[in-house]
């Protein structure tokens, strides 16, 4: 989302939830949720949602390429 200040109500869904899809047996996973200061409202080309692309994604590469800022809240 692109929220301005502390607007959440009237914050721009940039892209939908995608909920988590551990393969069945896989054993536990784990998941976090950042929220980020940003210097301007973010747009970002289309996603790939499929699970080949969701591994290994690279939190410090999409944080780097988007001038995202100091990490604010977090979830775990």
């Amino acid at each position: 989302m692109n929220i301005a200040g502390d607007g959440i109500q009237s914050g721009d869904i940039v892209n939908a939830y995608v909920p988590p899809t551990p393969g069945r047996g896989t054993g536990s996973h784990r998941y976090i949720m950042l929220v980020c200061t940003q210097p301007r409202s973010l747009i970002t080309p289309k996603r790939d949602d499929s699970v080949s692309a969701r591994v290994g994604f690279n939190w410090h590469w999409f944080k780097n390429k988007y001038n995202l800022g100091q990490t604010v809240a977090g979830n775990f």
